[in-house]
Order: C-alpha cells, then structure tokens, then sequence
C-alpha cells in the first residue's frame, strides 16, 4: 500500500500497556529468553494478547518494529520525547494519533508530501464548492495515486467523487488511515465507505500549521509542526504561586469547558478556595472562559503549547494541563529499586483502616446475609431439629433442595464475602447422601461406609450436638482479647467438640454465628497471606492464627469482611503510608446532559432495525460513535455477563487474585459518568433472545426515570461500586449507591417473529418506550431494484411485496404479520444488479436457502401446501425444485398480489 503507516495496529490504550511493559522491564533485542518470556507472559495478563501463545515472539517480531513506526522509539530501542510522552499518559490516545498523522511524511523518487494535508485540503475545497466535506473510500483511492498537491488535483477528485468502482480498503490503507482520522477527532464515520469531518476548529489549525510553519516539527518531538499556532490565554501580567492539582483541574474547567465561577466556587473548588483568587494569581481575565473549548479532548497538546511561551503565567499554565490526571513517571525512576523500610503496627493498622474506608458497602451486604443465615441455621434453629428435618436441614442429602447448611456454606456464591471452603471431598462434613451409592455414607474418601437412615440421624444429631455446646460455649466465654484467651476457648471448644472442631466448614459456621470473634480465612494458605500483609509471623496452630487476625482486626477497627475485601483487592500490593485526601463526597449521578430514555425498536426480520439505530437514531439523539456500547442477548447470556463478573488472575509469580470485569453495563455507565455532557448509549440487539428481567436483575430496579432521564430509585451493588469506585479513586467522590444517570440511553433491538423465545412481562415492558420500524421499500433503499437470483425480470421489491401481501391477505387463521419479509432481509450481495446474472447458480442457491428456509420452517409451517402445493414435501426438494424451475414455485403466491 502506498500510504502504509508501516503497522497494522492501531495506536490505542493496549499499546499503550505494551510500551509501558517493556520499558518497565527494560525489554531491548539483546534481552535473553527469561526475561523476555517473563515480559510476554505480562503482556497476556494484561490483555494485550488474548492467548498465551498469540503473545509469544511479539516482542522480538512485532513490537518494537510497531513502536519505532509510531516513532514511539528510535532504532536503537530508546524512547522517543513523543514515545515518553504517550508511555507517562501526558499524551491520550487522541493526541497521540493526531500528533503521528500530522507528522507522517511520504516520500518517494518522484514527491515527498504530507498526506493528511492532502485529505484536509481536498475536504477544504469541498467547502469551496458548497457540498459535504466527505472522505469516500473512492476518494481516498484518488488522493493516495496522485502525485503532487495541486487545485488542479482537488478539481479533478471533485468531478469523478461519484465514480462507482471496486475499491480494496486494505489494499490502499483507507482501514488503517480511516481509524486514526476518527481517533484523532478530525474525521467522523458516515458509513463504512465515508468520512465526514467532526471538528473543523481543529483541521483549521492544522491547514494553517501545514501553510505557515518554517520548520517542520519531527515526528519524535512534541515542540514544533502544528503547537505554535494553537492560540494563548489572555493574561495580565502577575507573579504567580505554584499551583495545586485541584486549581489545576479547576482553571482547566474554566479555561475549556467554561464552567462559571459560582459553580465551580459552590462545587469544585476545595473548601474555602475560590476561583477568582485562583484566576487573578494567574492573571487571567474573563475573556478566557470556555475559550478553548474547540481544543476539547487535545488539553494536553495545548499544554505542550503553552509550555513554550515566555510567560510565566502561561508556562505554569501549560505544566499544570500537561500533568493533569497523567500520573507522571518518567521511566528512568522506575530501574531504581529502593529498599523501604516495613511499616510500624500502627502504620499497618492505619493502612488497612483506610482502605476498608473504600469497600464499607461490603458490611452492609454482610449485614442482611448474617441476618438471614441465622434465622436458617442458627443454634437454636439446629437445636430444634430431629429426624429426617435434620438431615435435610443440615445436610447434602437425597431431596433436590438446596437449602442445607452444607450446601449453602460451601455453594451459595452470596456468601463469598465470608471467605470459602469449597473444594475437596463431601466427607469433610463426616456425613453426606452419595447419589452414586444411593445411600447415606460417612468415614473419609478412603475408608467410609454406608449407613442406614436411622444410623445417618444418629450421626447427624451428634454433628449437630457439637455445634451447637460449641456455640454455647463460645457466647458464654466472654470477650476475646489475647491470644491466651483464643487459646482457652480454643481447650474448651475441643472438650465437647473432639470430631468437629478442626473442620473449616464449622469455623465457617462459627463466623457467621459470630462475626466478630473470628475471621473468614479457614485454611493455612490464606490465613497466613492474611498474617503476612499485617507482618505479623504466624503461629503453627490453626485455631491461634485465626486468633492473631481477629485480634488485629479488632485493632484496625473494621469487620473481618472488610479486611478480606481489602486483602483480595491489595493483591501483592504491600501497605504503604497513608496519605491524606480530600474528604469524598456522595456522587449523586447528576449530568448537564438529560432527556434518556429505555427505548425498544421493534419489526420484521430484516426491516432494517440495526441499521436504522446506528445511523438515525443515535446521531438524532446526539451520541457519537465513541459513545456506544454494544452488546447481543442470546438464550444462555446471563447477568455477569451483562454486568460483570469477579474472575480469577494468575501473576507471573503464581499468585492468584480476583479481580471484577466489568460487563458492557457496567462500561456503558462508566462512560455516562465521565462523560456528563454528552450522549451515552448501551445498544442491546435481540432483547428477547435472552431472558431480559433475568440477565438485568437489580438494574431492572433503575428503569424507571423520572422526568430528566435519571433512574428514580437507587440499587445497591457492591461489584460495580467498587469498580467505579477504583475508576475514580483521587477524583474527590464516592459512590454507595447505583443510578442510570439522564444522559445514559438504553437502546434495544427486536424481531416480532421472536416474541415466543422469551417473553417480556408487562412490568418489564412498561419501563420502556416501543417504536415500531415500518418494514416498506423507501426511496432510499439501495437496492430494492435489483433482480432476484432465478427470478428474471422480478425484482427484490416486487418478490416482498407479493410474498407479504399473501401473508397478510390468507382468509384463515394463519395470518401473521410477526411472519412478514423485512425490506433488507436479503443482502444486495446476494441479489443480482444486472438481469443477466439472474442466472448465476451460485446467487440461486445462496438466495434460496436464506428465503426459503425462513419461508418453509416459519412463515409457511402449517400451511406448505397453501404455499408451494401439495407435491413438495421437503425444504430440500423445494430448493432442488427452484434452482431448475425458478419462480415457479412461488407462482401462485406471487399470482395473488
């Protein structure tokens, strides 16, 4: 390709996350094997490839030859000033692809041009001619053959714009150009053949950086090209202070999106700042409100300018905006290993404090499943249970219910906040029902036996005996406040609990009985991963080790269910000091943008809904394509699926933590939150192939919007909370409770011919607004002019018509209009532009088995004969009969219209 940019990756966040793993690791072409396999292993885990061997040799093959492409590094394996500035985050991925394509430079024997200025300066003479300002894949063909820039050239475009050809988007570089265009902001996708411009501000500066600049800036640098002419503020001279992070973001809310000063004295400013103060110690005067806002999304490249002035005030401006929410590290300090001394006890207990401050809604789930755990298993409950009631109640056993102590403690996955102890055989519960011996069996996996029913109540009465004189015992002994005291309750415990006590499932019980006396690490592995994130070294004794976390926990003022949060979400993370923050506040969902709403666009099979939601509904509604989120609901989708799920991580050291993945809700809603000002959508095709009140669960809760578009009531869900909670950490909020805000819609697909897969309630469906696609040919459609393979002289309009006329017009009770032909239920691909292709036995039978399969197992069902008369009995002999007949097969439905 002519225009190559010398990859075939996009720049993007995951190239991003490869260039920080390798300069982290200091990867070159000299490194050895291990360490190279030990950086390709990273790269897997953080999702850069999606398997372990897709990752293998990408470093060596691909990515440093990606990198030096993107002028990320040089030759040499060095980061370039642009390669450091996209690897610490003082670039966005924005910035990144416009800085690359607007230094690109193509050159050959012949020429040496910029392209981008080649394509802006067509789409500029375009404007010239009073007509869109549209990139075509055609177009672009045109643009990349040419050899010099020239009227002359622009012209000559201009007049063949329109020309129809075969064009191969991959060959000529439209797919990888087309992507860095939208990803830079310039350009906005029409269709999947067409660009259109999207920020005019910007291709301005950019026409005028190309005809003005003296000295092209280097592809490395961030210093020259285009930044001298993006504009200054107004300033009044003034010595300045050196700035804090949150006047940083302050001005910059004044400066671009031109928040006025109450607003952001009632709600941004720390407590008693002001930002007149703020504006009059930079000098800034009221002409600079929202002046910028045309350089929305590029803040850093306009620091990157104003760092070059020779005003102090707009250089301190300019620093500030480059280091704003960048998390700066340059890659130099990160080969510097420093020895920190461990913290003190108190220290530790201040840390884990802290970060318990951060899961607090995980007590309040605690809460209610301790509540109800009690009023199923408690000792007394257990006490008043006999005979087969005990069996049932406490153990696995022959019935199918599920609602047995065991059963609950080890697969109840409400319940994972206590910890588990999942894994191994049933015997550990010394009695279970074994289906596959058909009886009640007690013993170990080794040497067991089985019992009759009379024996497994004797059994289970004396399990049950042990718990109960166990909790007894423990409510009685007061409070637990040395590891001495552990160690008398724990020779009490053993006197009247001699089979029980060493059993992780009864210290499980014995926690949600009393939470507060013991912790929820039942075995050796994790109580002492526990013991090790509080340095404090672990006894031999099972029991006492236990002893040593309930005691520490005690000490840092938290719940145990807390300090189990705060260890999975640390992972390998050591305690570190605590520093002070903003006090958080409540986030309370509130967006300048509103008017959402939960919307169900519903039609024939192929009426053109997806179509109609992408390229009318949501620009008619203002969401830009980066805003949109998709997903499709299938009859085994599931609400983790559509919210997300808590999933294990292998670390390269072997570690395992849990980490939640957040599903296309979950992301959609994040977008919607920082992004308060625009449009947000989550697209959802095929609403009813999936069980919708099911895969929505609580968010079913957050349908009903009031007025503006926010949801009216709140819902309670840790996972997400805690994932927006990571999301914003630093950002001065917090987030307890769970809305859809107003400028979040939730947009979704349907056929009528699938209402019987899964029907939606009336309470489900009151929560949105339907809209029904008309299944007619407009004048718009593409091709509904063309003829229909094996059907001369028909085209595809007349074949839906008769067929749905017929539909609609049968005089029995099969009438359906759920069964009707949608207008673009078969691809122009697949139908014939010419008449004389009508002949082409590939089109017949790839047209055939997409209608006639739809036709004979639905539409026609009950009613073959009505359709296609009594002789054909099979899909089979219908297609076999069509591809040497034709339209015959269909002459009478078609005689009727």
């Amino acid at each position: 390709m002519k225009w190559s940019l010398d990859t075939h990756k996009f720049v993007s966040e995951i190239v991003r996350t490869a260039l920080q793993t390798i300069v982290n690791r200091r990867i070159t072409l000299q490194s050895g094997e291990p360490e190279i396999k030990a950086a390709e292993q990273e790269l897997f885990d953080k999702g850069v490839y999606r398997t372990r061997d897709g990752a293998d040799g990408r470093i060596r093959r691909a990515l440093f030859t990606y990198f030096k492409a993107y002028h990320f590094m040089t030759q040499d394996g060095e980061l370039t000033d642009f390669g450091r500035a996209f690897y610490n985050g003082t670039l966005s991925v924005k910035e990144a692809c416009l800085h690359f394509i607007f230094h690109y430079k193509y050159t050959d024997d012949k020429s040496s041009y910029y392209p981008l200025k080649r394509i802006l300066s067509y789409l500029s003479y375009c404007k010239t001619q009073n007509v869109d300002q549209a990139l075509s894949l055609e177009v672009f063909d045109l643009l990349v053959d040419a050899e010099t820039d020239s009227v002359e050239l622009f012209s000559s475009v201009f007049q063949r714009r329109n020309e129809s050809r075969d064009v191969d988007a991959r060959n000529i570089g439209f797919d990888v150009w087309s992507y860095m265009l939208i990803e830079a902001g310039l350009l906005e996708k029409v269709n999947p053949k067409t660009l259109r411009i999207k920020n005019i501000s910007m291709v301005e500066l950019l026409l005028n950086a190309y005809e003005k600049m003296t000295e092209t800036g280097s592809a490395e640098k961030i210093e020259k090209g285009y930044l001298p002419f993006i504009s200054l503020p107004s300033i009044n001279a003034k010595k300045i202070k050196k700035a804090e992070p949150i006047e940083a973001k302050t001005l910059c809310a004044y400066l671009f999106d031109g928040i006025d000063i109450d607003t952001v004295d009632r709600y941004i400013c720390p407590k008693g700042g002001s930002l007149f103060a703020m504006l009059s110690n930079f000098g800034l005067t009221e002409a600079n409100k929202g002046a910028f806002s045309k350089y929305i999304g590029y803040e850093h490249l306009v620091g990157w300018a104003w760092v070059e002035s020779s005003n102090d005030q707009i250089k301190e401006l300019g620093n500030l905006i480059i280091s704003l929410e960048a998390g700066i590290v340059e890659p130099n300090s990160l080969f510097e290993v420093v020895e920190e001394e461990p913290l003190t006890e108190e220290e530790t207990v201040l840390w884990f404090k802290s970060e318990a401050q951060k899961v607090a809604s995980v007590d309040e789930e605690a809460e209610q499943l301790y509540g109800e755990f009690r009023a199923r298993f408690a000792p007394e409950v257990l006490k008043s249970l006999d005979g087969l009631d005990l069996l049932h109640r406490m153990f696995i056993n022959e019935t199918e219910k599920k609602d047995n102590l065991c059963y609950v403690l080890e697969y109840d996955k409400r319940y994972d906040i206590f910890g588990s102890v999942a894994g191994g055989f049933a015997y550990k519960y010394i009695l279970f029902y074994s289906w596959d011996k058909k009886s009640w069996v007690t013993g170990s996996s080794r040497k067991n036996e089985k019992v009759s029913e009379d024996r497994a109540i004797e059994i289970g009465k004396s399990i049950r005996d042990e718990l109960v004189k166990g909790s007894e015992i423990i409510a009685n002994f007061g409070e637990l406040n040395s590891l001495q005291d552990y160690a008398d309750l724990h020779a009490k415990l053993y006197e009247v609990m001699p089979n029980t006590i060493g059993k992780a499932w009864v210290m499980m019980y014995f926690h949600m009985i009393f939470p507060d006396k013991f912790p929820v690490f039942y075995n050796e592995e994790w109580q002492k991963k526990a013991l090790d994130k509080a340095n404090i070294d672990a006894d031999e004794n099972s029991f006492m080790r236990m002893g040593q976390i309930a005691l520490f926990v005690k000490k840092c003022g938290i719940s145990n269910v807390s300090f189990f949060k705060v260890l999975l979400n640390s992972g390998n993370k050591a305690p570190s000091l605590v520093k002070e923050e903003p006090i958080a506040i409540q986030y309370n969902f509130d967006t300048s943008k509103g008017g959402a709403q939960n919307k169900v666009i519903y039609g024939t099979p192929g009426c053109g809904k997806s179509y109609y939601v992408q390229n009318t509904l949501l620009p008619s509604l203002g969401v830009d394509a980066d805003n949109v989120i998709r997903t499709t609901f299938y009859q085994d989708y599931t609400n983790t699926e559509f919210v997300g799920q808590i999933l294990p991580k292998v670390a390269t050291d072997g570690s395992v933590t849990y980490e939640f993945n957040p599903g296309p809700f979950t992301l959609a809603l994040k977008k919607a939150i920082e992004q308060p000002n625009q449009a947000v959508a989550l697209v959802i095709e095929e609403l009813n192939r999936g069980n919708a009140p099911s895969i929505f669960g609580d968010i079913f809760q957050l349908l009903d919007r009031d007025d503006n578009g926010k949801s009216q009531y709140a819902i309670t869900n840790v996972n997400i909370q805690d994932y927006l909670n990571k999301c914003f950490a630093g950002q001065g909020i917090v987030i307890n409770k769970i809305y859809i805000p107003a400028n979040f819609y939730i947009i979704a697909t349907m056929n009528t011919s699938d209402q019987n897969v899964f029907t939606l309630d009336t309470a489900f469906k009151r929560r949105w607004l339907f809209e029904k696609l008309r299944n007619k040919f407009e004048d718009s459609h593409a091709y509904k002019g063309y003829f229909v393979p094996g059907m001369a002289g028909v085209t595809w309009e007349q074949l839906v018509n008769g067929i749905n006329h017929f539909i609609l017009n049968r005089p029995d009770d099969l009438t359906s209009e759920d069964k009707l032909i949608g207008v673009y239920f078969i691809d122009k691909h697949t139908l014939c532009e010419t008449e004389a292709e009508c002949d082409n036995e590939d089109k017949k039978y790839r047209f055939a088995y997409k209608l006639f399969e739809y036709l004979w197992d639905d539409v026609a069902k009950f009613a073959h004969a009505d359709w296609f008369g009594s002789d054909i009995k099979s899909l089979d002999e219908l297609i076999d009969i069509y591809m040497e007949k034709g339209k015959s097969v269909l002459e009478y439905v078609l005689k009727q219209n």
